[in-house]
């Protein structure tokens, strides 16, 4: 194959598309004021004259979606520095596996609490509910969180109470600062969605009635909350497709770019096993050739005294000053989406339960993993319920497997070399799938990763 030819077949490649809106996800007790909150910032913009009923059609479309629009969420609101999208998880069945199949992938969590229910020594301000989703939202890589306080105008201790919002807020960073997010990604509104709207767009009069507050509005919270690293902010990772020797170049694989940016020239490490080369040159569907080229995208790059004997399809390329390294040990929130043809004493596989040997879809790749240990999760919370499984040697029963329906977090032991990635480091690299007789019986995004030494 020639140097031209492999251009154009790159150029032929789909170019992966990515959704730019800043994604937020909606939590709260019923009750609390959610979609009155959501209707009034949407009335607000001009756009569209939106009710509550509306808004929780909308929700209901986003939670039902189809794996195709998983990455157009169906409520938006056009602000003035961004596009906001919202999905809603709260006491929905579907939260967890929305958020182990990628169909939630917020940047911020919004949570909105009831200020008419916050009476000294009543019940907790913030479920536990709200908490456990909270730290399962941490662990898929949300980068900030935005209180809002609903209903100040039936504030506990008086309409537009100072005292009722100060020992909410006090309450709020005893909860969530520091046990789950730093305190500068977690900021506290009050605010109020009844007949006068209240500190939620920005307006001369829209906190009239709160006069001891300065802190801005609610829309102005969602847009300068703290997002997710952007792809191209992420450290350097793209796995090998093809590799060609190219007479007159030399060695050129082709890559799929998942996060970071190529610059020529440029000092890489390949693993596994790990190794370490230079990077010459790259060529893009575009068609540049020099500068930087960032994620996503497909790419074919020419390095420096490599061979075609060293690089294949099963190794991941990253930045020197950000070495790959192969998986040891993978945590992950898995979903359980489907279950086989086959009757249980057909398939020794099914269902899935400790040492059964799993066959992994991991970026393009089959691999195998072990699974040695779980625990399931209440798919409407995302809290841990039951003991943690990790021996074999007990009877078969539905707390002891996992099967159609269920939800938990799986520890794996990779049988083949992949270097994963967690989901909130790179997307691309963070992403599993649990195949059975060809089909796709679960799937999961990576949390954490144990990585091996580096040799």
């Amino acid at each position: 194959m020639t140097f031209y030819s492999l251009i154009q077949f790159i150029r032929c490649l789909p170019c992966p598309s990515m959704d730019q809106s800043h994604s937020v996800v909606v939590l709260g007790e019923p009750g609390s004021g959610r979609s009155a909150l959501l209707a009034a910032l949407a009335r607000g913009e001009g756009e569209r004259q939106i009710s509550v009923d509306a808004i929780q059609h909308e929700f209901e479309t986003c939670i039902h979606e189809s794996p195709d629009d998983a990455g157009r969420r169906g409520f938006r609101i056009s602000m003035e520095e961004r596009t906001v999208s919202f999905s809603d998880a709260s006491g929905h069945v579907r939260f967890v596996r929305n958020l182990a199949t990628r169909r939630t992938v917020p940047d911020t969590a919004l949570v909105v609490l009831d200020a008419s229910l916050a009476q000294a020594g009543d019940r907790p301000l913030m479920s536990p509910r709200v908490l456990e989703q909270l730290v399962l939202l941490r662990d898929a890589g949300v980068a900030s969180v935005v209180v809002a306080v609903s209903k100040m105008d039936l504030a506990a201790d008086g309409a537009y109470s100072h005292a009722t919002f100060q020992r909410i807020e006090t309450a709020v960073h005893a909860l969530v600062v520091p046990a789950i997010f730093a305190e500068r990604r977690v900021s506290v509104v009050p605010c109020s969605a009844g007949e006068a709207p209240s500190n939620i767009l920005p307006r001369p009069d829209s906190c009239a009635e709160m006069p001891w507050w300065n802190g801005g509005t609610l829309a102005h919270a969602l847009q300068v909350a703290v997002a997710r690293p952007r792809l191209t902010e992420l450290p350097l990772r793209a796995s090998i497709r093809e590799v060609y020797r190219i007479g007159g170049v030399g060695v050129c694989p082709s890559l799929q770019l998942h996060a970071g940016i190529i610059r020529e020239p440029q000092q890489v490490a390949v693993a596994p096993p790990r190794l370490t080369m230079k990077l010459r040159s790259f060529e893009t569907r575009q068609g540049g050739m020099q500068g930087e080229f960032g994620a996503p995208g497909v790419v074919a790059v020419s390095l420096v005294d490599a061979t075609v004997e060293q690089l294949s399809s099963a190794q991941v390329l990253g930045d020197a000053g950000s070495p790959v390294a192969a998986a040891i040990r993978i945590t992950a929130l898995l979903s359980v989406l489907d279950e086989p043809a086959t009757t249980e004493a057909d398939d020794p596989h099914w269902p899935l339960r400790v040492d059964t040997r799993l066959s992994l879809r991991w970026d393009t790749r089959r691999v195998n993993a072990s699974l040695v240990a779980f625990q399931h999760l209440d798919r409407r919370t995302g809290a841990r319920v039951g003991e943690r499984h990790c021996r074999a040697d007990v009877p078969m029963t539905r707390e002891s497997s996992l099967r159609y329906g269920q939800d938990a977090i799986v520890e794996l032991v990779p049988i083949d070399p992949m270097c994963a990635e967690s989901f909130a480091t790179c997307p691309g690299l963070g992403v599993l799938q649990v195949v059975l007789e060809r089909r796709c019986v679960a799937a999961g995004i990576v949390l954490s990763v144990t990585k091996a030494a580096h040799t």
